[in-house]
């Protein structure tokens, strides 16, 4: 029996894709305890995992439950996403001395404290880039306590997410991790167009944002004619605040159906804040369209009493499952 503890577990995305995997390679697992300050994602969890047991309080009391938990005989496995946002390269205020990024340390030294056998954790790519080192830092403890480590930056696209999300990932392992590679898939991930072309499930509408007159007629002007994938300054259509000199190139776009989503965040519902204009047709898209490109099942419920900006928030901080199934295929297979 594999347990599994999810740390800063927003809406399941990690274990999700654990779960999915150990299904295929017929292991038998649980997701024992789900942790997340987000009430409005741990509501969501709670949804997914109605057998698991899930904590709001503050993640840094955990360990002592933690080891109560424990069965003897089980193999335990902590997925954990600290915060991000302190080392996001969209976080031009506080990057790299962030007092979020703390929670980075915390993480590793509890993951030594309670002794897991595996132990995955999640953070943007940028997270090599902050200040004093925090991945680095992990690995030396890590290595002291007696676990193998190895980094993994993942591409979305390479393990069959319709996305170009980039994560980087530390594995740490009491067992040796000798040729530790995770294989990228031999065929290509789906396009956003193909992701969202399917049949939409009963709540396949909910959540898809009113726009504004003037945002109404940005997204006519990018659909009247093929390859109009952003607002040109040219059409007259931009506000005053983004000018040809405009560094944020992808405000008021839409997507690519023949190419993969950008990177989908919590402002998902705002055309102004990236490319999110729905492919094919010209409006936003729906939560349950989000959620597929973020590679959750159409079968993962999004409950209708955590509103729709929380569960976009929630989805654009989850982990896309298919990133954690592909290292746990590596590990496990």
């Amino acid at each position: 029996m594999i347990q599994i503890f999810d740390l800063f577990c927003g809406m399941g995305g990690g274990s999700e894709g654990v779960m999915r995997m150990l299904s295929e390679l017929d292991l038998s697992a649980e997701v024992t305890l789900g942790v997340d300050a987000d009430t409005n994602a741990a509501r969501i969890f709670a949804a997914r995992f109605p057998a698991s047991a899930v904590w709001t309080e503050d993640v840094r009391t955990a360990g002592p439950a933690v080891m109560s938990m424990i069965r003897p005989e089980a193999i335990t496995l902590l997925i954990a996403g600290p915060p991000c946002q302190g080392h996001s390269p969209l976080n031009n205020r506080t990057r790299g001395d962030d007092p979020r990024n703390s929670l980075y340390r915390w993480t590793v030294s509890h993951a030594i404290e309670v002794g897991y056998d595996f132990v995955i954790i999640e953070n943007v790519r940028n997270i090599v880039h902050s200040q004093g080192d925090p991945i680095g830092a992990a690995e030396v403890v890590l290595a002291s306590a007696g676990y193998a480590t190895r980094r993994v930056l993942l591409r979305g696209e390479d393990v069959g997410v319709a996305q170009r999300r980039r994560r980087l990932f530390l594995v740490a392992s009491r067992r040796p991790l000798d040729g530790f590679e995770v294989e990228v898939e031999v065929e290509p991930a789906p396009t956003c167009g193909e992701v969202l072309a399917r049949p939409l499930p009963a709540d396949g509408a909910r959540g898809i944002p009113r726009l504004s007159k003037a945002n109404l007629e940005r997204m006519a002007w990018m659909h009247a004619k093929s390859g109009r994938f952003r607002v040109s300054h040219a059409s007259g259509l931009l506000p005053p605040s983004h000018g040809p000199d405009r560094s944020h190139t992808d405000a008021y776009g839409r997507m690519d159906p023949d190419d993969y989503a950008p990177t989908i965040t919590g402002n998902s519902g705002t055309l102004g804040a990236g490319r999110f204009g729905h492919p094919t047709e010209p409006r936003l898209c729906s939560l349950r369209e989000l959620a597929r490109l973020q590679d959750f099942p159409d079968d993962f419920p999004l409950p209708t009493d955590v509103g729709t900006t929380a569960t976009r928030k929630a989805l654009g901080n989850a982990i896309p499952p298919g990133m954690t199934a592909a290292i746990i295929r590596t590990l496990f297979a």
